[in-house]
Parts: C-alpha cells; structure tokens; sequence
C-alpha cells in the first residue's frame, strides 16, 4: 500500500484524510516521529500550508508524498482577518479568545465571511516548483 504523511497530528482530521484517501497508507507527525515544530510564518493559505509540506518533506528519509493544509476564517469587516491568523488571532491557540476578540471586532461591522482552506500535495520542490513556475508564466501571458 501506497504511503502518505499528513502534516498534522489532529485526530479528526487524520481520521478525514484516511476515509478520503483509503487506498493509502495515511500517517501521521507522531507516526514518522516527527517532533519539531513547524512555524507558519506565510502571509497566505498556500504559503503555510507548502511551509508545513516542506518542513515535513526535508525531514522523511524516503520517497513518501506529504499532504498539509492551512485554513481559516476571513471576514469582510475586518479586511479578510483573521485569515491566517485564525488559530492565533488572540496572540494565543486558545478557541474562546480568539472568538471573544473577533465577536468584540466585527462590532458595528460587516459579519459576513468565508472560511479558506489550501491543501498541498508535495512529491518533491522541484516538481512543485515547476508547476508553479508554469502557472505565473500563464498567468503573466
């Protein structure tokens, strides 16, 4: 059976992951032994989420692929916050601060919102990288 690490040690979403992708082997953080820490230091969705790939990517000994996602909730009120700051928005991973300070926030503002979620799959940089490459040339046509 086929191998795949998922850049995340949350139960739920593992469980997801392994519903989704049943024709592989999903593993985990914990499962390859993985024990640093990753920062999310990206502007958007799709830099944290290939941040977690590559972290994970450069630590596997083998030829494994690596799935990582970021997500979060972007509220028009507030400019698109707390995006990728969603889990941290309050300074702390802490639910009920993060949603106490975002209720007090949207006060007087638009509350609509949307909640953004980017899933990378990373076999290797240079394939990744070439893609992307390939991408802003059509993009920039």
């Amino acid at each position: 059976m086929k191998k795949i690490v998922l850049a995340s040690n949350n139960k739920y979403k593992i469980s997801e992951i392994k519903d989704i992708l049943n024709e592989y082997e999903v593993l985990s953080l914990d499962d390859i032994g993985f024990r640093g820490k990753i920062v999310e230091s990206g502007k958007t969705f799709k830099e944290n989420a290939l941040i977690k790939a590559r972290t994970v990517k450069h630590y596997l000994k083998d030829d494994m692929l690596v799935l990582a996602d970021d997500s979060g909730l972007c509220c028009i009120g507030l400019d698109g916050k707390p995006g990728v700051f969603s889990a941290r928005y309050a300074m702390d991973h802490n639910d009920k601060m993060n949603r106490d300070k975002l209720i007090k926030e949207l006060i007087g503002k638009n509350k609509k919102a949307y909640f953004e979620c980017v899933i990378v799959l990373l076999e290797n940089d240079n394939l990744y990288l070439k893609k992307l490459r390939k991408y802003l040339e059509e993009k920039n046509e």
